[in-house]
């Protein structure tokens, strides 16, 4: 028989954005990985491109993309301190800013966690009210009721 817990690989995918929620997300695994050295942490954020024909030219999508890689990496440094100021060191964090076609961010996402093997995701539940999320649908729903084979943490 298999322990349940001989699916956790150890690998944590934290899927964010600049919200506070998804800051929840990172310090709630700061928490629990600042327990357990071999827990390895990938900060995920996912670019995801509209569609061409948004740009007026391909120089004003270049600097749509210069900008949105800017705020990534300007609050992948804060999570990454977080992580830090909870003793976790650099050598067990990955920050990955991917700047991809998601016609649904929930598939990029569970895409990511496929190709990077990890066994937990975790992520900031959005703050969309009741209405919004029944015609939009929510990106922590989706990954609750489609991922596979892992644990998914949602923090709010």
């Amino acid at each position: 028989m298999q322990h349940p817990f001989d699916a956790f690989n150890g690998r944590i995918l934290v899927a964010v954005d600049g919200s506070a929620n998804a800051r929840r997300a990172v310090a709630h695994v700061a928490a629990v990985a600042s327990c357990a050295e071999s827990v390895q942490i990938i900060l995920l954020h996912i670019i995801s491109e509209p569609d061409p024909d948004y740009f007026a030219s391909p120089a004003e999508r270049l600097g749509w993309l210069a900008e949105r890689r800017m705020e990534a990496e300007s609050f992948m440094a804060d999570y990454k301190q977080l992580l830090a100021n909870h003793g976790i060191g650099n050598g067990r964090i990955t920050a990955v800013v991917k700047e991809r076609d998601c016609p649904s961010l929930s598939e990029c996402i569970m895409d990511e966690m496929r190709r990077l093997e990890v066994s937990t995701i975790a992520l900031g539940r959005t703050g969309l009210q009741a209405k919004e999320e029944l015609l939009l649908g929510s990106v922590s729903k989706r990954i609750v009721h489609h991922a596979k084979d892992c644990a998914v943490w949602v923090v709010t």
